[in-house]
């Protein structure tokens, strides 16, 4: 529509009142609520899928609105929204009837776009990503970040993990993706934004030692109570003795069953994450953490390069030591008073002082003489 004709229109944005005020203003704050409640309710709302099936609509008008309500969580470009809604017509001519259906249609075009997002070789075994393909996965993790679907962190980890190598990779300047940095941060952020148990990939990848170095800033970020017990189960991993439970496999410290312990970064990261949660379940084992600091001097070969980790553990004991106070002074639900000394009272040391008969006290040796009252 020519810019004039939509000027003086009364039901476009710029002539008047949009037509779907009422629904952009109401879904903005639906999309805010279900940041904060960090659950599935988008799944089945019935005034998102009103909204989301604009994107049928071949008007402007629509399209504005939808790229209007989306962005009250994060801005999107109005081309991004042109694209999901020339693509979702491609896939079908008319929107699903039931809420999560439309939901699940949006999805699926993400999920695609997250799929198609790999890297290609370049000579010498080295992988790069096009500038095209790497903005393709900027705009799907966006857009998964303000529609929430817990069952895209699979594709969006292994995403994370894929192009990682192909970032890092790219020989020259034109070869490498140059947003980067705006790709990982918005995985990051789209991973802290579920409950711990809506991503059971994302721990089982932050787990293993071959995958776990990229997801060491989103365990930074956790600010997530309910994400304690998932943090401290990757302590072990990272606090064996080095006395025993160990044999060398290429140079590399690796235990018994197979786990090499979690390096350094990664334990920095939870104890970062736990001293910001100030949960007091976490005090008893990052005090054993803080007791580690006698560990016996041993070296690790990497490549050409000794690392000393002795000088690493002793970091770390310190750092875990200074989070137990921290948690300590600063536990959220006051249950961290359990764990204190308990202060003497003002008044304890008079509990045992002797009793000082007042003035109208009866003598003791009146107690037994005979009364002379009948």
């Amino acid at each position: 529509m020519p810019f004039w004709d939509r000027l003086f229109n009364p039901k476009t944005v710029i002539g008047g009142r949009s037509p779907h005020r009422e629904l952009v203003e109401s879904v903005g704050l639906l999309l805010l609520a279900a940041r904060e409640k960090r659950d599935d309710s988008l799944r089945n709302s019935p005034r998102l899928a009103e909204l989301l099936e604009l994107l049928w609509h071949q008007d402007d008008v629509s399209l504005d609105a939808v790229r209007e309500a989306l962005g009250s969580v994060e801005k999107v470009s109005r081309d991004v929204i042109a694209t999901l809604a020339r693509r979702v017509r491609e896939a079908s001519s008319s929107p699903p009837s039931s809420p999560e259906a439309v939901y699940e249609a949006v999805v699926a075009l993400l999920h695609e776009d997250l799929a198609a997002g790999r890297p290609y070789p370049l000579p010498f075994g080295q992988l790069t990503i096009t500038q095209e393909t790497g903005m393709r996965l900027v705009h799907a993790v966006t857009l998964a970040r303000i529609l929430l679907p817990a069952e895209l962190h699979e594709p969006v980890c292994d995403a994370l993990v894929t192009n990682s190598h192909a970032l890092q990779d790219g020989i020259t300047a034109e070869a490498r993706f140059p947003y980067q940095h705006l790709l990982r941060n918005q995985i990051h952020r789209y991973l802290v934004a579920f409950s711990p148990q809506a991503i059971p990939h994302f721990w089982r990848m932050a787990a293993q030692e071959d995958t776990s170095e990229e997801f060491w800033p989103v365990l930074g970020r956790i600010r997530d109570r309910n994400a304690v017990p998932y943090l401290l189960e990757l302590i072990p991993r990272a606090d064996y003795p080095v006395e025993s439970g160990f044999w060398n496999v290429g140079g590399m410290r690796q235990t018994e069953d197979g786990h090499r312990p979690l390096a350094f970064g990664g334990q920095w990261e939870i104890i970062a994450a736990l001293t910001e949660i100030a949960d007091v379940r976490a005090v008893p084992v990052l005090q054993a953490m803080a007791q580690r600091s006698d560990y016996a001097r041993y070296h690790v070969i990497k490549g050409f390069e000794i690392l000393d980790r002795q000088r690493e553990n002793n970091r770390l004991a310190e750092q875990a030591g200074l989070s137990v106070r921290t948690i300590l002074r600063n536990a959220q639900d006051g249950s961290a008073d359990l764990l204190r000394l308990a202060a003497p009272p003002e008044d304890a040391q008079t509990l045992l002082r002797p009793v000082v008969p007042a003035a109208s006290t009866t003598a003791t040796g009146e107690l037994l003489r005979p009364s002379d009252e009948p």
